[in-house]
Parts: C-alpha cells; structure tokens; sequence
C-alpha cells in the first residue's frame, strides 16, 4: 500500500467518523467517480430516456449533469469498453457510470422532482459516501418521457481529429485544460486553465533499449516515442470520459519471428486527466524480452521552459521541494512499493500543478525500478540514452527500469504501463495535493441507491402539519464576530417543525440547526463553526429557516477576528 495511505488512513478513519453524521458535499474533487451496474437497483428504463440530476438544497432547484454509462463486456477475465456487442442500452451489472464529484448534490425530499421527469415512474436515489472524511453526497436519476433534449447538458469534453496529413494528431479540450497529440500520437502540447496560451510540455517520453545476448549480427538499440509509427485509431467522445483506442508499431530489435511489433493502447480522456493504459499481453513474453537483452524501459512526462521556477515534489520528496531550473540535482530516485502500489510525481508552479500517478509494473529484478527525473538545459538525459524533442530536460519525470550489473537483463512474465496525470488548475501547490489524489484514486466512495417513488407535497415525513406565516426577525449582532457574541435570531409566528441552515457564498452548507419544534416563537443562536466545531472564514454567509414549503433568508457578514 501507498507509504502515505498506509500512515494517513487510521487518523483519517478515527477523525472521519468521530462527527455524529456526515456533512453534504464530497470534499473531494478532479478524480471523477464511477459506479457499477450492480451497486444500483434494477433498472429497466433505456439508457437514452434516462437523466441524471443533483439537488441544490439552498436554492430548492435541480440541475442536470454531464454523465455517462460506459458498456462493458468481461472477455477472460478482462473489462472491455465500447464493445459493439455488449450495448443493449440498459445499464447491466458491468457497466460503468461515470460522473464528477463536484457535480454531486445535496439530498433531496421525495415530493421534489425536477419539472419533465416521468413522476409515474421511480427514481433512483444514489448516495456516495467518502470513507476519508465522512462526508456524503446525492445525485438521482429519473426517467422522462416525451420532449427530452432541454434535460441534456454539455460534455465536458471536446476532441478535433488531425488533418489528413497527419491524422494521429488529435487535440483534446476540457474546461481545464487542452492537450495535443504529435503526427505519431503522442502527447506534446499541454495548456492549463491558468494561463490557456502557455505551452508547457516538450513530450511523452518512452525508451527501449539493451543489446541481444545470444542473437549475432545485431548490436545495441535505443528506441524512442520517434520510432513509434501510428497505425490506426479510434475514438469515442462522451460527456465525462472519452476514449481512444491506438494500434502502434515498433521495430522488433530481434527480428525474430516479425520485423515489427505490434503495440495496443488505450488512452481515456475525463476533465481534468487523461489515463494511458498498456494492456497485458502487450509485452507478455520473458523470452521475448531476455532474448532482445532489455535493460532499459522509461516512461516519463518532460516539460519545457515554461515551467522554470516551478516546484517538483514525489514519493521520494515531499517534505521539500526541488526548484525546476534546468539544473541538474541530486535526489533521492528509491521505490518502495511493490508491484500494483502507486508512484506519483508532481510539477507545481503559477500555470497550475500536473501531478502523475503510476501503477508499478512487474519488472524483474525488483531493484531495476526507481524514479526518473531529469533537470537540465545543457541537454542529455539521466539515464545513458539519446534525448529527444526539444533535446533539454525541465522537470523530466516518470518511471524508469534499469539493469544495474553488466550482465543483468529486464524481464517479466506481464508487463503493463497504467498511469494517469492530473491537470489541476491549483497554482503553487504542495505534496499535500499530490497526496489528496492518490488517496481518492485509492478509495472510492462507498455506493448505496434505493428506488424511491414521488410523494405528495403535503406528506412530508417532518412536516406533517401545513403551518402558518412566519417572521424572521434580523439576526444580530451583524456584521458578526465570533469572538465576541454569539448570533441570535428570532423565529415567530408559525407553528410546526422548522429546519434552520448556515450556507456559504457558493451555497455549501456549513452548519446546520437541530429540527425543532416552532410554537409561537423561538430564538436561534450560532456561535460561528461549522459542522466539526471549527471557526468558520470571515466573509458573506447566508442563513436559511424553513417551516413547511415556506423560507426566509438573511444574509450575514461573519467579521475577520480581532
């Protein structure tokens, strides 16, 4: 297990679960959310007259969401996507929803449901509960019937083909970013959501090299990402995760049995990511790979100068940053995990943060693994072999596999390259945000749905009288400063049991009052925390009292303390 989950988890399971019940709104965010088939109630509707909406608890409005189900077909023991053969338009227990965290909402009442959804039908109530913190949130789907095209909503994704003359050279843009692939498919061009006209990445690196040990007449070889030739490729757009499927070839050092191997790879797009998988069964061959007398295999992202003055951190260095300067440095490249377990890598600077998270694959011996990192503007690389793209190294980093004695080779019985890297618009960031990923990536949240059907308005579980008119009196003191006084308002007029809550500006709630009984009158009193007693942030907050279908709001201006 990752070093920093495995020391991390038990504080973050003793403080997580000490609050009496979670908080609404999943704290975490970018690593986007997918639930099985099987983790929800059967469903019989087709997948094209299906919505799925979030409720805004403050404003009592839904929302639709960008969403998707991904087909998926089990073919020995492996999950294949976009199989023409598995979509039936049915969500199956296989197949995969997919959705953003931040587009979760708050829990909605049952006599609530958005305006065109089939109310004669039920809805799906899906609850996503963080074991890392506590914290919960909802999203519904409905059925609709009829005029359904106002209940869509944009993707997230937006994908150009190349030009003929180079058709590999796709380009990708996300509200956070865009990437560009060259003329053989392989990344070049990345631009944050900070500064979209700042180019910061010279390329996607990979190398092969060694010398065959018993094959006569071929010497030593280095291969790059150059001498990788694009052969076809396919690609499916969709709301939330896109897909690319890629059929490459590379020259077979041994020219045993083939001049040219053929390599397979799947890359998929979401938000803020982009993932690049190498199956197994790519390189799955020991002989293969001790008969071409590997003894070096590299992976790594390398940035341009664009980056100067950005802020590198790892597995191997979180506790201190390495200043990206084109310098070489000195740092400690060591693994520890073992093989499955997550490396991750972070470049941070005013563009925003790209943060980079490796499977380890298994590659014999155990000691070949480390990282790579190279930072140098005299040109080279850190490993022995010949650079390319722009021929210099700012902040050059991935995973690297080298023999360490003359007479070692690489090999393994599967290998698989599995990484996926974070484009986050987060300027200037620390290990910490580095961490937060690798442990949502670790840790889904737990999944729980029921079918639930609409009820009357009038019905509602904890309001079963229709109360009256109500005054909320101005809260005072406010502006308000929590060191000094508590604040108080005054409820009056109504009868029947009223529900108080403290948003902030961008509607989270933060506090929320025990239901309680309103007979004539009652005064409410805050003292300024949120939910797990800590001090809130001075600012605009807003205080919502509801009795029965009626509300009042008052805007507070909680003061910086003193």
């Amino acid at each position: 297990m990752h070093r920093f989950y495995m020391f991390y988890l038990p504080l973050i399971i003793l403080f997580g679960t000490a609050t009496e019940a979670p908080a609404d709104s999943l704290s975490r965010a970018y690593v986007p959310v997918v639930i099985l088939g099987k983790q929800l109630p059967p469903i019989d509707w087709p997948t094209d007259s299906m919505g799925l909406f979030a409720y805004a608890e403050f404003e009592q409005e839904w929302r639709a969401l960008p969403w998707q189900v991904d087909d998926i077909a089990i073919e020995n023991g492996v999950r294949k996507y976009n199989k023409t053969e598995s979509q039936n338009n049915r969500i199956d227990a296989e197949d995969e929803l997919v959705v953003m965290p931040q587009d979760l909402g708050d829990r909605a009442p049952t006599w609530h449901w958005p305006a065109a959804t089939d109310t004669t039908q039920p809805r799906i109530e899906i609850a996503l509960h963080d074991p890392l913190d506590n914290r919960k949130a909802w999203c519904y789907l409905f059925a609709f019937s009829g005029d359904s095209h106002h209940l869509k909503t944009d993707g997230y994704l937006v994908h150009s083909p190349g030009p003929s003359s180079r058709p590999a050279a796709h380009r990708w843009e996300t509200p956070n970013y865009t990437l560009g692939l060259s003329a053989n498919g392989w990344p070049e061009h990345l631009a944050l959501s900070l500064e979209p006209e700042r180019d910061i990445l010279d390329r996607l690196k990979i190398r092969l090299a060694g010398e065959p040990t018993i094959l006569y007449g071929i010497g030593p070889y280095s291969f790059d990402e150059d001498t990788l030739k694009w052969k076809k490729s396919a690609v499916v757009v969709k709301p939330v995760r896109a897909f690319q499927d890629q059929e490459t070839l590379m020259a077979n050092p041994t020219q045993f049995l083939s001049p040219q191997l053929n390599i397979d790879y799947k890359v998929h797009y979401f938000p803020y990511s982009f993932r690049l998988v190498v199956q197994e069964g790519q390189l799955e061959s020991p002989q293969m790979l001790a008969l071409a007398g590997v003894k070096t295999l590299r992976q790594s992202l390398d940035f341009n100068a664009e980056v100067a003055g950005a802020r590198f951190y790892s597995d191997c260095n979180t506790d201190q940053a390495i200043t990206v300067d084109g310098q070489p440095d000195s740092i400690d490249q060591t693994l520890d995990q073992t093989v499955g377990e997550p490396v991750w890598m972070m470049i941070s600077g005013d563009f925003g943060s790209v943060v980079s998270i490796y499977s380890l694959p298994s590659v014999n011996p155990p000691e070949s693994a480390r990282l790579y990192y190279a930072d140098r503007s005299d040109g080279g690389t850190s490993d022995g072999t010949t650079d390319s793209g722009d021929l210099v190294s700012y902040g050059d980093v991935g995973l690297l596999f080298q023999a360490q004695q003359a007479n070692q080779v690489l090999f393994s019985d599967r290998i698989t390259f599995d990484f996926v890297s974070y484009f986050v618009p987060e300027a200037n960031q620390g290990a910490e945000l580095a961490q937060k990923l690798v442990a949502w990536e670790n840790t889904a949240p737990a999944v729980s749905a029921d079918k639930q059907s609409k009820t009357a308005a009038t019905s509602v579980a904890f309001e079963p009288t229709t109360p009256g008119n109500f005054t909320l009196d101005p809260a005072y003191p406010n502006p308000f400063d929590p060191g000094r006084s508590p604040l108080t308002a005054h409820i009056s007029g109504g009868t029947g049991t009223f529900e108080a809550v403290i948003y902030d500006v961008l509607g989270r709630r933060i506090h929320r009052f025990a239901r309680s009984r309103l007979d004539g009158a009652t005064t409410l009193s805050w003292n300024g925390t949120d939910e797990f007693g800590q001090t809130v942030p001075s600012g605009v907050y807003w205080l919502r009292v509801s009795l029965g279908h009626r509300s009042g709001v008052q805007k507070i201006l909680v003061l910086p303390p003193n």
